[in-house]
This record gives structure tokens, sequence and C-alpha cells, in this order.
């Protein structure tokens, strides 16, 4: 993926455009929906941010994101987060998030204070950890089939494992001290309750149907508020699950 990807064509209200990152040093592509009335209103509106899945750029889920954004009185952003761009690898993609985009947004744009967050696959997976890891920032976040077996115990990899295994996983996991700072599950120990507003959504043909159901049983035992939707039949496809 490079790190700018114009579009052949998009649909009504959204743009594609790029800011400079210093991190990177190179100008990064995003695309943005405004809202229709944007350019004639007033008002500062909300912001979401999408992030697309492992080999995506910022026009992956353009398509099957349109049922949510269409309509919006939301700005919706959707950034190029892909670790390896171009020729580059292991990009600073959570610093240049929070400390280049977010604030570029809120410079070139009229947003609220409001901000929520969602991802796909890989982009699922990070807008969760981000949302922990830096409470106060989202109000809420969806998880559309999540990967967070990477944000789990390193030993334990919960993707493409059969539902029926998660319990014996999760309680395996439990028993083993946690990497505190690098594990997504030790981080829910200690987010209160009412930080986020948290939605899972997976398909029970999904590969990553097992990483889902992990997060879940932990959030369980916490008592965390969350929202788990099980699409039947659907598997990793984004627009199924939308």
């Amino acid at each position: 993926m490079n790190y700018i990807n114009p579009p052949d064509i998009l649909p009504e209200g959204v743009r594609h455009t790029t800011f400079f990152s210093r991190l990177y040093n190179h100008e990064l592509g995003y695309a943005v929906y405004l809202p229709d009335n944007y350019d004639t209103s007033r008002k500062a509106y909300p912001v979401h941010y999408h992030f697309h899945g492992w080999q995506g750029g910022e026009l992956s889920d353009i398509t099957a994101m349109e049922p949510l954004y269409r309509n919006s009185e939301t700005i919706f952003v959707f950034p190029n987060v892909s670790p390896e761009l171009d020729a580059e690898k292991d990009l600073p993609v959570e610093q240049m998030f929070f400390e280049e985009l977010i604030p570029h947004i809120e410079s070139q744009y009229c947003t609220s204070a409001q901000r929520t967050i969602s991802g796909f696959s890989m982009g699922g997976g990070m807008a969760v950890w981000y949302a922990v890891k830096h409470p106060g920032v989202f109000t809420d976040v969806i998880a559309y089939a999540g990967t967070f077996h990477h944000y789990y115990h390193k030993d334990y990899m919960t993707a493409f494992q059969p539902v029926e295994r998660a319990e014996e996983l999760y309680s395996g996991m439990r028993r083993e001290k946690w990497e505190s700072d690098r594990n997504l599950l030790s981080w829910f120990d200690r987010t209160p309750a009412d930080a986020i507003r948290l939605s899972i959504r997976i398909g029970t043909e999904d590969p990553l149907y097992c990483d889902a159901e992990v997060l879940h049983r932990h959030l369980l035992t916490l008592d965390f508020p969350h929202e788990y939707r099980i699409i039947d039949t659907a598997g990793h496809t984004l627009a199924d699950i939308i």
C-alpha cells in the first residue's frame, strides 16, 4: 500500500485529500465524509474515525461504510493507518494518529469535542486498543471483526481457533502473568466501566470469532458494559456485519 491512494471515483459527499506527517516525512492520504449541509451550516460536528484492515488503505472501507455515514450529521474520517507503506515498515501509526492527524482534522474542519472510533479486522483491534490506552479521547468504539490476538498473551493465537476453544484459551491466559503494558485484557482491568461505550460485532463464520469471544468473556468477568453482536453466517467481510 502507498502513502497516498488516489480514488478513481468516490461516493457523493466523500473527499480524498492529504496532510503532511512530520513523523513520516511524507504526505499521507485520508478520505473524509462531510454532512450534506456542512458548507452552509455554522454548527460543529462530531467526528468518527474509522480504521481499515491489514493491507488496506484510506479508501478500503468507503463503500461498505456508506450506509453508516450517508445522511449522517457526523464527519467521518478514513485515515491510512497501515504500518507498512511503500518501502517503509514499522511506521509510528499511533503517534501519527494522536499527535498529527487528530489535530489536523480539528484545525481543518468544524468539529465538536465528541469523537468516536471504529475499525475492521486489524483496524478493529487498533480502535479498541487506542480507546482503552487513551481514555477520554473517544466516547464510543466499535470493532467490526476485530483482530485481537496480537493484543493478548504472546503465546496464544486465538485466530482461526474454533469458538469452543475460547474458554480453554481464556482460562490459560488468566492463569499466567500477563504483560500488562501490552495486553488488551489487562488494560481493561484498569479501565473504568463508564470510560467508553464498546460494541463488538463478529460473524459466526469469521476466523476471528474466537478472538472476539475471548474479549467478550473477559468483559463479562469485569461487568464491563458492552454490546456483543453476533451476525449469523457472516464471514470476515465488513459489508456483511455493518
